[in-house]
């Protein structure tokens, strides 16, 4: 990638985040009164919402919109971040963190079930968005997982090398779960077929990547490595907690687990490539 790409995709993150994340204010007024009836229509809960429902907290009628709006400004504020810290800096693995910070931007899409019932959309979209938001999901936890890679030696003169098959593996995954409109769970999540396997797929890709950090750290000597990789553990923890939250302790802890996780990233990529 080019510098000049480089610069072009940071700008069009901040551009397209702070968009959605304006459009989402500006309808909330005119979708907010829909939640508590779909929330409590959910046929089930996510994950670690399963486990706050055994401590019997019971889901929180707005969790998933605050969630939506974290991650949009969470993608907003690291745009913004990577932008200034490295701006001119030629990284392989900031480019994958890059694509890994714009897919928070689709979890817009788990709008679409209130934006469906207040402005009465097709339903074909509602499939279209579930659908998008499945690849995005996939894409973005594929992309850390390449940054890694390269942190831990793999040698490629172009990148499109990379990403061109990560697309075609994440188009496959995406197209294979089952999207079911009218059930979904509390987090307004509509694709939850196979639930077991893909969150096993997820966690292994966060332990693989967390070890291939590892491994960077050792091969090269740069011990930076160890935390950028403590860094992604933390991010891949973050984010799937804030994703699945319908409580908003949930949402919080997610939340601080992301951000931490994302300033190990970005602070220890700046040691070692502008020595700062």
């Amino acid at each position: 990638m080019t510098l000049s790409r480089h610069i072009q995709i940071l700008k069009a993150g901040i551009a397209v985040s702070a968009a959605v994340l304006a459009g989402i204010v500006a309808v909330s007024w005119q979708i907010l009164p829909f939640f508590p009836d779909i929330v409590q229509s959910a046929k089930n809960r996510s994950e670690f919402s399963y486990f706050a429902g055994l401590l019997l907290f019971p889901p929180a009628p707005y969790a998933a919109y605050i969630s939506v709006l974290i991650a949009l400004l969470f993608a907003l504020a690291m745009f913004i971040t990577v932008f200034y810290l490295f701006e001119k800096t030629q990284s392989i693995e900031v480019h994958f963190f890059i694509f890994f910070i714009f897919s928070f931007i689709f979890e817009v899409m788990r709008l679409g079930i209130p934006l469906y019932l207040k402005f009465n959309l097709p339903g074909l979209l509602l499939g279209f968005s579930a659908r998008a938001l499945v690849f995005f999901r996939f894409f973005g936890m594929f992309s850390l997982f390449a940054a890694s890679l390269f942190a831990a030696g793999l040698t490629i003169e172009k990148e499109e090398h990379i990403i061109f098959p990560l697309v075609i593996i994440t188009l496959f995954l995406s197209s294979c779960v089952p999207i079911n409109t009218f059930t979904y769970d509390t987090s307004l999540f509509l694709a939850n077929g196979y639930p077991i396997a893909f969150r096993a797929m997820g966690y292994l890709v966060a332990l693989l990547t967390t070890l291939s950090f590892f491994y960077g750290a050792w091969r090269k000597g740069a011990k930076e490595y160890y935390f950028v990789g403590i860094g992604a553990l933390l991010a891949f923890l973050g984010r799937n907690i804030l994703l699945e939250a319908d409580i908003y302790l949930l949402a919080a802890v997610g939340a601080v687990s992301l951000a931490v996780g994302a300033y190990f990233i970005c602070k220890y990529l700046r040691r070692i490539y502008l020595w700062t």
